[in-house]
Order: C-alpha cells, then structure tokens, then sequence
C-alpha cells in the first residue's frame, strides 16, 4: 500500500502543473507571478521572433522631442517687442505721420502697403490685440508646437524632454500644435475682435514671422532608432529541454519571453493520459522492487509495517518538496535536497536502505522535474555521499561539516555534468548554479534535521543521538532507578549487556535494544520491594499475599513504566520494548502457588498472564530472551558450555511455543545465532575465577622490652 501510494503520488505530481496549474501568457512589462518551466522538449526558432519584435517595436517606437524652454521665452519676449513697437510709432503719429509711417516700417514688414499702415496707426484698442494674442501664443508654446515636416497621426504619442526640467512626459500627438495648426489658432482668436480685413492680414503677415516651434526632434531618435535595427540574435534555434526555465518567478517579462512562452504552447502537445499510463508501469515495477530490496536488505525476517512507511514518508516529504522548489521557485533543478531522504533514512533506520532511498528519490526527483540523465548522477552521487557520512557520524554538527565538503563535490559535479552535456561550455552558466549545486548538500542536512524529529514522533523511532544520550547512566531516570531500586538498576545493566551482544550477531539496532534494556523494569521504581531483587535477603512480602494479588502487583510494573517513560518523554519505540519485553508470558511462580494452594480449582494460566502485547519487533524479542536469561545466570552454578547452551535453550523453546515471537517474525535461523550470543555472553560472565589460600595472621610480640 505505501508503495502504490507513493508511486500514484509521483504520477499525479507529475502532471500536476499541467491540470491545475497551467501556463498562461504573463503581461509583457509585468513581473511574472510564477516560475514558468517548459512542461516538454520543443525548439524555439529565435531568430524569427526578434524579427518579429524588431518590427513591432519600429511600429510601437515613440520619439522623443526636446521642449526648448529658452526659445519659448525668446519667442514671447520677440511678441511682446514687437506690440510694444507698435505702440510707440502709433504715439508718434500725432506729431508726424511721415516719421509714424517709418517707425512701422523697421517694425513691420518693408513690403507693408501705406493702407495696412494707416489702420494700424488709426485702431484705438491695440492692446486687446496684444493681450489677446499673447496669451493664445502663451497657451500654444505650453503645449508644444511642432514643425510642419512632422508627420504624426493624431492616434499616436511622443515623448518630450524639457531642457528645464528633468525626466520625460508621454503626451499623445493631438495634445501638441503643428505650426500651422497654430497659425489657424492665432487667427480664429483675431476673428473675436472688430478688426477690418486690411488690419487683420497685415497683423497676420507680420506675426506669422515671429511664430516658431518650440519642439525639436531629438538626435539620439537615431540612435535609438538604429539599435533597434540592429538587434538580432545570436542563436536561430534554441532546443529546451522539460523542466528548463522559460521566464523566472518575478522576472519582468520581456517580448522575447512572450514570445517564447506563446511558441511553446503553440507546439503539439502530448496526451496527458496516454504520458501518465506510459509512467505508471515503469513505475510500478520500480516501486515493487524497492519494496523487495527493502525486505532483503534491512531485515533477514519480515520488517514492520512502520519501517515501510517510514521510508514511504521520507521518500514523500522530499519529492513534494521537490515539485513545489520546481514549479514556485526559479531554483534549478542542482538545487533540489534530494539526498534529505537518505539522510532521515541513515539515522533513523540503517545504510542499505539509506541507499535504496537515495536511488529510488533520485529516480522520482528526475522524472519530476527534466528527465536528464546527467542531473540524477548528480541526485545519486551526492546523495551517496551524505548517506555515508551519515554512517560514519549521526552528530548533526559533524555532519554539518560533511554536508559542506559533499556541497564543494556537488559543484565538481555540475562542472563536469555542464562540460560533458554542452559542446561549448557556458562559464557563465556554471557561475550561476555553483552557488545553488554548492548549497543543496547543507539544504538537505537542514531538512533532514527538521524531518527527523517528526518521524521519531510519527513512526516510533529515535535516532542513534538520542538513544546515546538515553543510555548515559547520569540521565536522571536512571539515577532514580538506581536510588529507587538498586536491584533492578544491576539487573537492567546485565540485561543491556546480554541484549546488545544478541543483537549485533542479528543486525538489529544495538543502540535501540541497550536503550530498551536500561528503561525496561523502570516502573519496578514505584514498588520496589515486591520485586525480589531488591529485597535483599529480607522477608518476601509475596509469602503473606495470595498468588493472585501477588500476579497484580507484578503485572503493574509494565504499566507503571509506561506512564512514567511518557512522563520522562522517552521515544515512541523505547516505550514499545518497556510494554512488550514480558509479552503475554505465564508468570510461573504464581500460576504454580495457586495450582498448589488450591489444588480443587481449575486455574487457567491466561489469568497469570502479563497483558502484552507480544514483541512486535525484533529488539523487543532479543530484549524478551535477555530478561529472563540474566535472572537465570545468577542461579546457574555450572560453567558447563553444553550445560549453559541447555538453559538457554530452554528459555527460547519455551517463549516460541508460547506463541511469543509470533509478531516479529524470528525465525529458527535468527534464534539459534541468538541463542549462541546468549551462550557465549554467559559463559564469559561465568568464568572461573582462582582460589586464593587463606593465610594465618602473624602473631604479635607482646613482650617487654628490658630496660638495661
């Protein structure tokens, strides 16, 4: 089941983006909202799309024109001389008309006929005309007045840089003035007032001299003009491959981008469902493989469901991670923590599955993101290493270290996965991504230390570090343990000793089963002195009760030492050995007291059973065998090897017809390499030791000196 969901999973992640996220055209200018990836290979003929928007940028381009601030001031102060002028030779004229008629000529024009002179010299109101027109030409050089070779369609814009201010105003076209459309204007404001035609033309003659643009086109039209001409491109086609980064998340999207997303979706797309039913077998048979390896390399018996989804978990956690790096982030695919899952895996379980996962996220990861071969080597051997360094150190500091020197490996590899893959390779490229390739084995560490405390929590596991750091004698359960209860404290010593021997010779977790041994009778501490261990050799308080209540208060000592292992916070799985180290065990010692006091009654042994549950893995079987072995060798007298072996063989026998292993799945190949562990433990304990002769005191001189 874990399997088939983690491989619908990567199936369904797979074509995630493609139903419910799919590519949409962002707007040009516009930062784009996501990290828009090619969903497929295609060719992108760039040569053709800058033409395109070579063209469409002459057919957009926007001139600029220089407002000249200066000349508009000049032109007003030349139109306001030029009234002023007239107004002085129209004084003159009361002394003589002669010298009138000559101050108007150096005003006017040398062509002005003596009519046109006269009725200027004769109209009272040339002040109106001057402030009239002033104004108008004032309201004009504002806006802006082009020269009549400029040929903008009103529908259109320009750009106008003043010489005074700084910065450009877009204006369109109909909000400026052609010179001749501002002459029109002069001369429909002189059609408000009383002016007779010969009047009217001659001011018009002479102020159509005086009328000039202001705006001028700029120079550097040119050369913008010229760079855009020039543009093109350095590649005709361009091959992309799945997975790689059309526009980045927050980029600001250029026509170039536009248009490359537009080619893309242009081409002929694969169908989605016969892509998802191509994936699913190879999937499929991939899943059920490393369902298989993870049998035949963990365990030599069948592992526990929880391992299997442990490692299904993991394996999840980092692929979603994965996809959402992929399709939120503008990080290349070099940047992807996938040897996270090895590293969670090396610490909470063991190496060759620590490996398997690596193999098995390196494949999903790969097909997730490119499909490239050269990226799941890089997936694949980095993520090798973290999981060897996993294995020679589980301290996150040192490991920290490691994670840095695989970071500088990683970058080894994108050099060389750039120069094999590329026939010209892109320095720039490798400058880019080496921070990424670099950071990618410490962003791993960092999700392996936040992912790992929640699979203890989940799965009921710990790592090596914690289980180290529960099996210090200093921790302050065992120093209770040992004030409480000095007994069992020497006995849960010999019973670490004895487990951990046992489960070296099987491959089970040796710091999991020493831990498990320390922590077992813990809840002896809450009664002690009914546990014969600690009586020392004082009355039996058993003698006085019935077997029956004597079974309660022996079976509470499980329960006590579950609530106060939860109390104390010890992990999920060493909690678990503390609950099934007696399994459904027959407390013999009663059932036979009761057998013998009432000998009339039919007493079931299933009511002098410990409440289990059974051992559901191995540590708790080995930690089962081992408990009542060590309370078996303190009574053993003989050092006998086959004498020793036969006890020991008894204990086992007897708990596997009882039905005791039936969970975790011993079989009688694994029970005798425990059994010569147990043996051979013993035997060393039991060693012979020399008799040293007793020797007589010397006798003490007693006598008096004499004194001379």
């Amino acid at each position: 089941m874990p399997g088939l969901l983690i491989l619908l999973l990567a199936v369904f992640m797979t074509f995630f983006e493609q139903y419910f996220l799919p590519i949409r055209v962002p707007q040009v200018g516009e930062p784009s909202p996501q990290a828009i990836r090619a969903p497929y290979d295609f060719v992108f003929n760039e040569e053709e799309a800058v033409r395109k928007i070579v063209e469409q940028e002459l057919n957009d381009f926007v001139p600029i024109y220089v407002y000249d601030a200066e000349k508009s001031r000049q032109i007003l102060a030349e139109w306001e001389a030029f009234f002023n002028g007239l107004e002085q030779c129209r004084q003159t004229a009361a002394g003589s008309r002669k010298k009138a008629y000559a101050c108007l000529l150096e005003q006017l024009s040398q062509e002005t006929d003596d009519r046109t002179l006269w009725e200027i010299l004769r109209y009272p109101h040339l002040d109106k005309v001057k402030g009239l027109l002033t104004a108008s030409l004032s309201e004009l050089l504002d806006t802006g007045i082009l020269p009549d070779t400029e040929t903008l369609d009103d529908s259109s814009t320009l750009r106008v840089r003043s010489t005074v201010v700084p910065g450009i105003v877009t204006k369109a076209a109909s909000e400026v003035h052609r010179l001749s459309d501002a002459r029109e204007t002069l001369e429909a404001r002189l059609d408000l007032l009383d002016l007779s035609p010969v009047l009217r033309k001659g001011l018009l003659e002479n102020v159509d001299a005086l009328l000039q643009p202001n705006l001028e086109f700029a120079a550097e039209n040119l050369e913008l003009l010229a760079a855009i001409r020039s543009r093109g491109s350095e590649k005709k086609r361009i091959v992309f491959q799945r997975g790689d980064l059309l526009v980045p998340r927050g980029h600001v999207v250029t026509p170039l981008d536009a248009y490359r997303i537009q080619d893309c979706l242009a081409k002929s797309r694969p169908d989605l469902l016969l892509s998802g039913a191509g994936s699913f077998l190879p999937f499929l048979l991939l899943t059920f493989i490393a369902l298989f390896m993870a049998r035949r390399l963990r365990w030599e018996d069948r592992p526990p469901a929880q391992h299997y989804l442990l490692l299904f978990f993991v394996l999840m956690s980092v692929l979603i991670l994965a996809k959402a790096l992929y399709l939120f982030t503008n990080l290349d695919g070099v940047a992807i923590p996938v040897g996270a899952s090895g590293l969670v895996v090396a610490l909470l379980l063991d190496l060759p599955i620590a490996l398997l996962a690596v193999v098995l996220t390196a494949i999903y990861t790969s097909f997730l993101t490119s499909l490239d071969m050269g990226l799941f080597l890089y997936y694949l051997i980095g993520g090798t290493l973290l999981v060897l360094c996993a294995a020679r150190t589980s301290k996150r500091i040192s490991l920290l270290f490691y994670s840095l020197l695989v970071g500088v490996i990683n970058v080894v590899l994108l050099c060389c996965m750039i120069l094999l893959r590329d026939t010209f390779p892109n320095q720039s490229l490798m400058i880019a991504l080496a921070p990424q390739a670099f950071l990618s084995a410490p962003g791993a560490w960092l999700v392996a230390v936040l992912l790992t405390p929640l699979s203890e929590k989940l799965f009921g596991l710990a790592t090596a570090d914690r289980l180290r750091d529960l099996a210090d004698l200093n921790h302050p359960l065992l120093k209770k343990l040992q004030e409480k209860a000095p007994g069992t404290y020497y006995h849960s010593l010999g019973v670490a000793n004895l487990a951990c021997v046992a489960a070296e010779m099987v491959n089970a977790d040796v710091h999991l089963v020493r831990a498990g041994a320390y922590y077992h009778d813990v809840g002896k501490i809450v009664q002690p002195e009914f546990f014969i261990e600690n009586q020392n050799n004082r009355e039996n308080p058993h003698d006085s009760l019935d077997p029956t209540s004597s079974c309660e208060l022996l079976r509470a000592h499980v329960k006590d030492g579950i609530e106060i292992a939860r109390q104390y916070r010890l992990p999920q799985a060493v909690i678990d050995l503390i609950a099934e180290h007696h399994g459904t065990t027959v407390l013999e010692v009663f059932y036979s007291k009761a057998q013998k006091d009432q000998p009339e009654m039919d007493c079931s042994p299933d009511f002098f059973r410990y409440g289990g549950p059974k051992p559901c893995r191995v540590e708790s079987g080995i930690l089962m065998i081992a408990d009542v072995v060590e309370a078996l060798g303190r009574l053993l007298t003989t050092t006998n090897p086959l004498e020793v072996r036969e006890t020991v063989h008894q204990v086992v026998v007897k708990k596997f017809e009882d039905g005791q292993f039936d969970r975790c799945g011993f079989s009688t190949r694994t029970l005798a390499r425990m059994e010569a562990a147990f043996t051979q433990t013993l035997l060393r304990v039991l060693h012979k030791r020399i008799d040293y002769p007793e020797t007589e005191p010397k006798k003490k001189n007693h006598s008096v000196p004499q004194v001379p």
